[in-house]
């Protein structure tokens, strides 16, 4: 019998199925599919099936989000310690930046763009020149103001020093 097996339902039912599936790994020294670990971290928890089909997607979510076991093919999993780190023999070398082409004032292409650009803006300026705007303006500044306005005021001239106290 495994140590694993040895220990009381309380420690196991208070260990987490993912380090269950550990300990499982490690007293087993070779991979394992995970429905076979599932199937053991279920029966060591006690887990009924209804509950088991809820539980599945967790458990392999937590290996995979885990560093200490790695996919080794057909849906086995091991235990990462059990493979060499991958080293590449290939030097790293960052990547370098384009420079930016410098400006050649005798290039006639950057010229044609910057004349085309301003043709452009003098166009969209015209295009927002209204007269008919200008000349509603104009007629507005032509009209008399309103008579009512002129009754509620005597006019300007009219006002006497001596009427202010």
């Amino acid at each position: 019998m495994s140590a694993l097996r040895e220990l009381d339902q309380l420690t196991i039912q208070e260990m987490s199925m993912v380090d269950l599936v550990y300990h499982l790994l490690k007293e087993a020294k070779e991979p394992k599919p995970f429905d076979t670990l599932f199937e053991e971290v279920m029966d060591l928890k006690g887990i009924a099936d209804e509950q088991r089909k809820t539980l599945i997607a967790r458990l392999y979510t937590e290996i995979n989000v885990d560093g200490r076991f790695m996919p080794v093919g057909d849906n086995l999993w091991g235990l990462r310690s059990w493979y060499p780190v991958e080293r590449t023999d290939e030097p790293v070398v960052a990547e370098s930046k384009k420079k930016k082409k410098k400006h050649d004032p005798d290039d006639d292409y950057y010229d044609d763009d910057l004349a085309d650009e301003l043709e452009d803006d003098v166009l969209d300026d015209e295009e927002l020149y209204d007269e008919d705007l200008e000349d509603d303006l104009d007629t507005d500044l032509d009209e008399p103001l309103d008579d009512e306005l002129d009754d509620e005021f005597p006019p300007f001239d009219d006002l006497d020093d001596d009427n202010i106290k």
